[in-house]
């Protein structure tokens, strides 16, 4: 039982670190088209 639960918390975060770096590229995509808009209008 343990082993199966430090497995499982192993795996909940390595998805939480994916979910974290997509919201960090999300953001940062989202600021540079931000920015492009700003300066284009």
């Amino acid at each position: 039982m343990p082993k199966t639960k430090s497995r499982a918390k192993v795996k909940v975060a390595a998805i939480q670190a994916d979910a974290g770096r997509l919201a960090v590229w999300l953001g940062a995509g989202a600021l540079v088209i931000g920015a492009l808009i700003a300066r284009g209008f």
